[in-house]
Parts: structure tokens; sequence; C-alpha cells
């Protein structure tokens, strides 16, 4: 998910960079950096609902569920930060790069290290 996004920003600044955005997008550059910023605490508070309270030893579907929350939370902000790459190629605002930050964080801080 991390390598597809950062593969997909790559793409999305070469093609501003090569292509000239014309027009008044700016409200797309809003609106992803809105949504950027209202994903992640979303994508917190749904993963900690779906996040299992109990162990591995004592519910056999621990890791079904766990994996099902970790899907479910990645998915929001991937979501977010797909949608900042699209501004910034439409838009001439830097504002959807920086709105970036928060969901590719977010990622970052969620990457599973210990299964």
């Amino acid at each position: 998910m991390i390598g597809g996004l950062l593969l997909f920003l790559t793409v999305a600044l070469l093609m501003r960079q090569n292509m000239n955005a014309t027009g008044d997008l700016n409200l797309v550059a809003y609106l992803a950096a809105g949504w950027a910023l209202v994903s992640a605490p979303l994508a917190d508070v749904m993963r900690s609902a779906r996040f299992p309270t109990t162990t591995p030893d004592q519910d056999p579907e621990y890791w079904r569920k766990r994996s099902s929350a970790h899907i479910v939370s990645m998915g929001i902000v991937e979501g977010a930060a797909l949608l900042c790459c699209v501004a910034l190629m439409v838009t001439t605002s830097w504002l959807p790069l920086a709105a970036l930050l928060v969901p590719l964080g977010a990622m970052l801080a969620w990457f599973p290290r210990d299964a």
C-alpha cells in the first residue's frame, strides 16, 4: 500500500512538472486536504473499534480480526492520500502535497512490525 502510494505520488509529480494545470480547480485541493486531515483520526477510531481486545490464545479468530482492522484503517488513509495525489496533478496549489503527509504518516505509523 505504501509502495503504491509513493509510486503514484511520483507519477503525479512528474505529470505536474510536464503539464500545466489551467483553470480554477483549487476547490479540489481544499477538499483533498480536508479529507486528508480528517482521514487519519477517522481511521484511528475505526481501527480501535475493530481491533481485537483478546489475545491469539483466547480467540482463534484473532489474526483475522486484526488484519481486517488493519486493512480498513489503511484503506481509509490510502484513499485520502490518493485523492491528494490527484489534486496535486490537476491544481496549481501545493497544499495537497503538504496534506499528504498526514495519511502517509499514519500509514507508516501503523505499518505492522510484529506479525
